[in-house]
């Protein structure tokens, strides 16, 4: 049962490498962490529209960062 997909969008994840900044990933973890998601959980909701980023929200990050 190994290619079974243990998510709730039942499709199978593929790998994938992304690139980013020291302070990208901060950023990336705090909204994570905001969120209590993984990153991968993050980047997937992003994907399909789940979660929405707008200025408000990242006004609040920017005070976590400090």
């Amino acid at each position: 049962m190994r290619h079974v997909p243990i998510n709730p969008y039942e499709e199978l994840k593929k790998r994938c490498t992304v690139s980013i900044t020291p302070t990208g990933l901060k950023g990336l973890d705090a909204l994570c962490a905001k969120l209590q998601i993984c990153r991968s959980e993050f980047l997937e909701q992003l994907g399909r529209g789940l979660i929405s980023l707008d200025s408000r929200h990242l006004l609040n990050l920017e005070e976590t960062l400090d």
